[in-house]
């Protein structure tokens, strides 16, 4: 309804999306690392390496209490990308449908250069496809030729990770 009726998203909206977005890489990753323990799924010896440094990093940002901003530096957004780009990952990756993955990793995982990238905005496709948390009722309101209406709906939270 935003998208049509409103213009589209403020920055403040694309800055809280932003978050979300960088949330999203970094819960599919540990999620798909966990996978792979599970199923037993060896990395290669130089990928064990970066897992060792992404889930310290992980750790870090899982235990960041409140609004904390999750900031995937350059270096961190390679060994993401190392990761993603390994056999291991990519075995796991093809299970996703055994375990709970977000269904935007592909997407955000493709495009991980330009979404780390310090000036990323999101596109509408990239809040499109974004994936969080929410909890209560929302309303948008909007004018349609010369009607006005009051778009209200419920959410909810449900566990994604």
């Amino acid at each position: 309804m935003r998208i049509l009726h409103l213009n589209g998203f403020t920055e403040e909206d694309k800055s809280r999306y932003r978050q979300s977005i960088l949330r999203n890489v970094v819960d599919s990753v540990a999620k798909m690392l966990r996978a792979c323990e599970t199923y037993r799924i060896v990395h290669e010896h130089v990928i064990q390496e970066k897992v060792n440094i992404f889930m310290k990093f992980y750790e870090d940002v899982d235990s960041d209490i409140g609004d904390a901003q999750i900031v995937i530096s350059h270096e961190m957004a390679k060994i993401i990308q190392q990761i993603w780009q390994s056999n291991s990952i990519q075995l796991v990756y093809e299970r996703r449908f055994s375990y709970q993955l977000l269904d935007n990793a592909k997407f955000f995982l493709n495009s991980l250069g330009r979404i780390t990238s310090p000036d990323y905005s999101p596109t509408t496709q990239d809040i499109l496809q974004c994936r969080f948390k929410t909890r209560g009722i929302h309303e948008i309101n909007f004018v349609y030729k010369k009607v006005d209406f009051k778009y209200g709906f419920c959410s909810f939270t449900l566990p994604y990770n």
